[in-house]
């Protein structure tokens, strides 16, 4: 009678580990300046910030697709081997449990019932054939239970189990228990439609990108920017998308490019998503108006790159082999977090020397247009103005991201009057920071 206690005990312990942070060890906290927030918040704004934040992440929670953390414990005390991962059906069909099986049997004086049994929440347990001397309960429902006096046919019964899932899903897991002794197991099952693929046929580096060029009143950067892009790439497709106002407007349609007129103002990510939102090629390049095309800006590396790589999103490097590029951290709890950015990456890619593994790269990157659409730019106001590493906060854990420095980029620091009126709405006051501020604590569910 031993055992049950110390497995319930055992139990209670993973469960207080789950509410560590993301059981990471040595990982650092999240040490808030309390006047950060307060600058944002009066007291009684960031109680009921906190309540509403509360409710938007139990329905973010609610909604997302991600699968649950599924901490499967083994006891490595037991007798029953079993699949702990790997079992996939898709929803309302049916599929065979592999791997079940006792592999030892506690010897016991006389003839002794073997009994297993199964509980599942969204689908019912049955057999594909039935042995004499095997005795089944509850077939075709959610709790089913194998007794036999013989250990031989209880393994044979246990190779023709299958589970049918009733309660659809789209994706999701099922956990289901069996019980064999004062043993407990968890086979978890991952209930997912089949996802149809998004193909592309190949072609030419220039029939598979589509260049993106956000722009702003700055329309010497936006002409050079275009001209470096044709010199290079004549035939790739150009897209901008522009929210200069009516009056500073000038069209700059052409052949292989296509000029979207905004309302004016609209913002910096709004246009990002204009421009994306038109792509239908596999690949897309998002630069700013004021970057341009050097010799050492090869698409065909970069293109390459993603070909052969698990990669979603590659830069360049800025002229000269400036590695803007930086890590992001998100640090903390699900109740009290932060983000911690370094300038710095992670490790070099094998096979691709001078490209290495980032979180946040400049705004010169070669993206996979599928994948990335699925994550968006946040057209809020607040990030009407500045806003670049947001998307990268949005990416974490959702695309991989690289950059290599054997591509190249330049960067278009002439001045004109037009600059001075651009810097004049890019460069704003505390009312405008103070409103990003706002909306990203909000968003990204930041204590600071």
């Amino acid at each position: 009678m031993v055992a049950p206690i110390v497995l319930a005990a055992r139990e209670q312990k993973i469960c207080a580990r789950k509410n560590d942070t993301m059981l990471t060890l040595n990982e650092p906290p999240c040490v808030c300046n309390r006047r950060v927030r307060e600058i944002i918040h009066t007291s009684p704004q960031w109680t009921l910030e906190l309540e509403q934040k509360t409710k938007s992440l139990e329905r973010f929670e609610r909604r997302k697709i991600c699968m649950d953390d599924i901490y499967n414990y083994v006891d490595g005390r037991s007798p029953v081997s079993y699949p702990a991962h790997g079992l996939y059906v898709m929803p309302l069909r049916a599929v065979l449990i592999k791997g079940l099986r006792i592999e030892w049997f506690i010897p016991r004086r006389g003839t002794q019932e073997e009994k297993v049994e199964f509980r599942a929440e969204k689908g019912v347990f049955t057999t594909l054939c039935n042995y004499e001397n095997v005795y089944i309960e509850g077939k075709e429902t959610k709790r089913m239970t194998i007794r036999t006096n013989s250990p031989s046919l209880l393994n044979l019964q246990l190779q023709d189990i299958v589970y049918r899932n009733t309660e659809f899903d789209t994706n999701i897991f099922e956990k289901v228990l069996l019980r064999y002794l004062e043993f407990n197991i968890t086979i978890p099952i991952h209930i997912q439609h089949r996802q149809v693929p998004w193909l592309y046929r190949k072609g030419t580096v220039e029939e598979r990108v589509t260049v993106i060029v956000k722009t702003f009143l700055r329309y010497h950067k936006a002409k050079s920017a275009i001209y470096s892009i044709k010199r290079l790439y004549p035939n790739t497709r150009i897209i901008i998308a522009d929210d200069t106002p009516p009056t500073n407007f000038t069209n700059l349609q052409g052949i292989n490019m296509d000029h979207f007129r905004m309302p004016g103002f609209t913002g910096y990510f709004a246009g990002r998503n204009l421009g994306l939102s038109q792509v239908w090629t596999e690949y897309f390049l998002y630069m700013d108006d004021d970057l341009y095309f050097t010799n050492g800006t090869r698409l065909d590396v970069l293109v390459s790159f993603l070909d052969k790589t698990n990669f979603h999103l590659v830069s360049g490097a800025a002229e000269g082999k400036k590695r803007h590029v930086h890590t992001l951290r998100v640090l903390g709890n699900g109740t009290y977090s932060c983000h911690r950015k370094e300038q710095r990456h992670y490790q070099e890619i094998k096979g691709f020397p001078g490209c290495f593994v980032a979180d946040l790269v400049p705004n010169f990157f070669l993206g996979s247009t599928h994948e990335v659409k699925s994550i968006g730019f946040d057209p809020h106001p607040a990030l009407s103005r500045v806003g670049h590493y947001a998307f990268f906060l949005s990416a974490l854990g959702r695309i991989r991201i690289a950059f290599c420095t054997t591509v190249e980029f330049g960067h278009n620091k002439t001045t004109t009057e037009a600059d001075a009126a651009y810097r004049s709405f890019r460069y704003v006051g505390p009312e405008y920071y103070k409103m990003r501020g706002h909306h990203e604590l909000f968003k990204y569910n930041f204590a600071c």
